[in-house]
């Protein structure tokens, strides 16, 4: 019980900054999951020191080691939503440092997610990174349907919040394509829906 309130504790001073926290729960609860082998708590320890990793130090060699151990111990439990979650934090690493590498670990995450069905903030994270992903590699036209699928995606109510990047991605896309129209109406329709990116 110990165990399981200390992964919560160090989760919720996540949005908080306060990572010297987070990395006291952690530590005090990481022998503890590793001697019982608690794939569940060591999967959430893994998750949280890459996030650490990267918020705090910017070292992402670090955070890919994390989230890599963090995806082996879900594929071991067969937890399928923290595989998917693992999988676009990896992909969105590359994605961050410009590497197409990136894109498998994306397909892997658009492919499980479609599997589990309905359209989830999964489904949504792994759609988005597949357009970033094509845009990119300079593939516009395999970049394409990712971009119209985030706009039908964006619109479900409970992903709303996707709908910015849904316009912008669309939009990226559109120039390089050479539809330059239709590509300003979706760089208007972003700037409308974040009037903050004006300032």
């Amino acid at each position: 019980i110990k165990a399981v309130a200390g992964t919560y504790l160090a989760q919720a001073y996540l949005p908080r900054n306060n990572y010297d926290t987070v990395t006291m729960y952690l530590d005090a609860i990481s022998e503890w999951a590793d001697k019982n082998s608690n794939e569940y708590i060591r999967t959430i320890i893994h998750n949280t020191r890459a996030i650490c990793a990267i918020q705090v130090d910017m070292d992402y060699a670090k955070a890919r080691n994390h989230f890599n151990t963090a995806l082996e111990l879900s594929r071991e439990t067969g937890d399928v939503t923290n595989i998917v979650m693992l999988l676009t934090n990896i992909a969105n690493i590359y994605y961050i440092r410009r590497d197409t590498a990136g894109l498998r670990y994306a397909e892997e995450a658009y492919t499980l997610s479609k599997e589990n069905g309905g359209a989830s903030y999964a489904l949504a994270s792994a759609t988005i990174l597949m357009a970033q992903m094509h845009i990119l590699a300079e593939q516009y036209e395999e970049a394409l349907p990712y971009a119209n699928e985030i706009i039908e995606l964006s619109k479900v109510p409970e992903l709303s919040r996707h709908r910015v990047t849904a316009h912008t991605i669309s939009g990226k896309v559109k120039a390089r394509l050479g539809d330059s129209a239709e590509a300003g109406n979706h760089f208007e329709e972003a700037l409308r829906l974040n009037p903050a990116a004006n300032d």
